[in-house]
C-alpha cells in the first residue's frame, strides 16, 4: 500500500531508505508502494500524526487502463520517488490538507463518503504528478513483464527469507535464470536480489528485537542469518 502521514500534534521522526525526516505539526510525508520505513515519536508529551494508507488501484481502477499506464506505475516504480516530504511548499500544505479532510471524512462516515475519499485521493495523486513530472518524464521505463516479475520474486522473498535461499531459488521463483533475475533488481529496484533479501531480514529481526523477548541467537535463526556473528555483522 501507498502512505501518506501528516503530523497534527508534536513532532514525528519518520526513518525512509533516503534518509531520516522530523515533521512537525502540520507537516507530512508520502511513502511510495513497497518502502520500508520506521516511525519514531521525537517527544515524550504525545506526538500524534494521520495515516493514509491505500491500494493504487484506488486510482487507475482496471489494471490495463490507461491511467494506470501513464499516471500511477511512473510513480510508483520510480526509485528516486520512494519517499517525498511535504514541508516547504504550497503543493505540499494542499497535499497535508487534503490527507486531513480523508480523515473528518472517514470519521463522519456520511452517506457517499467513499467516493469523497477517492476524490481527494485522486487530487492528492494529481498534485504529486505535476510537481514531480519531471522526474517522472526522465525516469527509465520498466516493463510490464518486469514489474510482474519483481512482484513474483518480492513476494517469494517475503515469504522464505527465514530459509536459507540461494540465488537459483530466487530466480526459479520468476522461472528466470539467474543473470535476469540480477537484471531485473538492478532495472526496477537498483540493487541486487541477495542485498534485497538481507535488508528484508534485517527489518524483520528489528521487529523481533522490540516486539518480543527473544534472544539475538534466536532472532538471527529466525530471520534466516546462518549465525548470530553474521548477523550482528550485517546488522
Amino acid at each position: 500500500e501507498i502512505q501518506i502521514s501528516v503530523v497534527t500534534r508534536g513532532s514525528v521522526k519518520f526513518r525512509t531508505p533516503v534518509g531520516e525526516f522530523v515533521l512537525r505539526e502540520g507537516e507530512g510525508i508520502f511513502i511510495n508502494r513497497g518502502i520500508l520505513h520506521e516511525i519514531v515519536p521525537m517527544e515524550n508529551t504525545g506526538s500524534v500524526y494521520i495515516c493514509a494508507n491505500f491500494k493504487p488501484e484506488l486510482i487507475y481502477g482496471q489494471s490495463s487502463s490507461v491511467i494506470r499506464r501513464d499516471y500511477v506505475d511512473p510513480l510508483i516504480f520510480n526509485y528516486n520517488l520512494q519517499a517525498i516530504p511535504l514541508q516547504t511548499e504550497p503543493w505540499h500544505r494542499d497535499v497535508c490538507a487534503l490527507v486531513l479532510e480523508l480523515g473528518q471524512i472517514n470519521d463522519a462516515q456520511k452517506y457517499g463518503y467513499e467516493l469523497e475519499m477517492q476524490i481527494r485521493l485522486c487530487r492528492i495523486w494529481h498534485l504529486l504528478l505535476v510537481h514531480n513530472r519531471e522526474e517522472l518524464e526522465k525516469a527509465t521505463v520498466i516493463t510490464f513483464s518486469d514489474k510482474q516479475r519483481m512482484k513474483t520474486l518480492q513476494t517469494f522473498i517475503h515469504k522464505n527469507y527465514m530459509e536459507k535461499l540461494t540465488l537459483a531459488e530466487i530466480a526459479q521463483a520468476a522461472r528466470v535464470s539467474r543473470s535476469e533475475c540480477c537484471r531485473v533488481f538492478k532495472r526496477v529496484q537498483h540493487t541486487t536480489p541477495m542485498h534485497y533479501l538481507m535488508h528484508y531480514r534485517i527489518v524483520q529481526s528489528i521487529k523481533m528485537l522490540t516486539c518480543t523477548e527473544l534472544n539475538i541467537s534466536e532472532i538471527a535463526q529466525q530471520a534466516g542469518f546462518s549465525s548470530s556473528s553474521y548477523y550482528t555483522e550485517c546488522f
